[in-house]
């Protein structure tokens, strides 16, 4: 799967729709590649204010980046 991921820098300011399956995450149509951390079955998901956050994770600057905000939504 990793040859099909397009490690372009994709502005977190255009994100509108963020698909999440279970090797890969289609940001706005592009593939980015998942963070890093547990694979499992339950994922979240919170796209607010051009921020995208999954699985306590935060997209910046077209990488993952564990962030106090992220985790919280992560948790809640």
């Amino acid at each position: 799967m990793n040859s099909f991921i397009n490690r372009s820098k994709i502005e977190v300011g255009e994100a509108s729709t963020c698909i999440v399956n279970r090797g890969y995450i289609q940001l706005n149509g592009k593939i980015i590649p998942p963070p890093p951390g547990r694979r499992g079955l339950r994922t979240t998901t919170t796209i607010i204010h051009n921020h995208i956050y999954v699985n306590g994770y935060e997209y910046v600057n077209g990488k993952w980046k564990r962030t106090l905000k992220a985790f919280l939504y992560y948790l809640f």
